[in-house]
């Protein structure tokens, strides 16, 4: 398995194990996702359903959790169907909880909690995000080298000689297209563990053109805003901006980020709660080696809120206006960057605490 690297393969192999052996404990399985289910979560509960299935010779029913979704994961339970049954309440009884692509988003801290007094027992991961914060868990696949969480289930299947559906290959390819701006994001492994996919007839093309949607108007109004409102500051070459919004943060730091910024940060706050979004140009976090997740996971550390996400994008939610949270995010990252700029531009330290 050249694909993989030995300690990552071993990781893989010991939770293929330790996972088959749990789902025989069982008597039904409840798979979830983090809030506004996006094509990413939605592929990965597919393709777990269909490893489940085929590893417990589908004799144990398993379930998806209902929650909001995105736009694109709506158009593609539509489009592509979905050969499995939803419930929107926790049961009763005895079931397997199993989380995926949920743990860098802050807003899954509370759900998971809620699981955990409902069912019992610890709930299995499989992610490609870190951890908000440390949950009680005794199977668990964490892979933040993954370009998706959608390739973290192609790389199971594939230890475990299972050739999913055209149906499910749809599922997790497409996932992983959006997960990757349409592969652009995607490292050789990616496109490596994808390949076998192709072969079960999915057409690229179908899935780029479900993916795309037209950036409705009150979101081209917030990127708008949210560049004429920009507040920029600048270390050495690197060009910060951070702004406010009451909406689309995320996509305003993408907007900001596509205009030339280097680090981006937005604070939408609505309602008495706050989130803000972050991201980075890919060149500046190899530079500076800024972890924005580790800048909002010192954030959750320092104030009442929680924060995580990925090295080049993360989020931090918390109650209030949220200034002072702006502030220590731009602060930490100033911190990082400077330590960047007097090392080289080879940080490997934590940024501001």
């Amino acid at each position: 398995m050249v694909w993989l690297k030995s300690e990552l393969e071993k990781k893989y192999l010991v939770f293929l194990k330790d996972f088959t052996r749990k789902i025989e404990t069982v008597p039904t399985i409840i798979i979830f996702a983090h809030d506004n289910i996006d094509p990413d979560a939605l592929g990965s509960i597919s393709g777990v359903s269909f490893l489940i299935e085929h590893l417990s010779l589908g004799l144990k029913p398993v379930f998806m959790f209902k929650g909001t979704m995105s736009l694109q994961a709506r158009k593609m339970m539509e489009d592509l169907s979905l050969d499995m049954a939803l419930i929107d309440e926790l049961p009763s009884g005895n079931f397997l909880p199993i989380i995926v692509d949920s743990q860098g988003y802050p807003s899954m801290k509370k759900k998971q909690e809620n699981i955990l007094k409902s069912n019992g027992a610890p709930p299995v991961i499989i992610d490609h995000h870190e951890p908000v914060k440390k949950h009680e868990q005794d199977v668990s696949l964490i892979d933040p080298s993954s370009k998706s969480n959608c390739e973290i289930i192609m790389r199971l299947m594939k230890i475990a000689n299972i050739t999913p559906s055209f149906q499910v290959a749809r599922y997790l390819i497409a996932g992983m297209m959006f997960d990757t701006g349409f592969l652009r994001h995607a490292s050789s492994e990616s496109i490596s563990v994808m390949s076998p996919l192709l072969d079960t007839g999915v057409d690229l093309d179908e899935l780029r053109s479900l993916l795309r949607t037209p950036m409705a108007y009150s979101e081209r109004m917030a990127r708008v805003k949210g560049a004429m409102r920009a507040e920029i500051t600048r270390i050495n070459q690197c060009i910060i901006a951070t702004t406010r919004v009451s909406s689309y943060e995320a996509s305003v730091c993408r907007g900001l980020v596509s205009l030339g910024v280097d680090i981006a940060l937005c604070l939408a706050s609505n309602r008495g709660s706050w989130r803000i979004s972050s991201r980075q140009t890919q060149s500046c976090l190899e530079e500076y080696c800024v972890d924005l997740a580790r800048v909002m996971s010192n954030l959750a550390g320092a104030l009442d809120c929680t924060g995580g996400g990925h090295s080049a994008a993360a989020a931090s939610n918390g109650d209030g206006d949220g200034e002072q949270a702006l502030e220590f995010a731009k602060k930490n990252i100033i911190t990082w960057l400077k330590d960047g700029i007097r090392n080289g531009g080879k940080n490997k330290g934590g940024g501001a605490k």
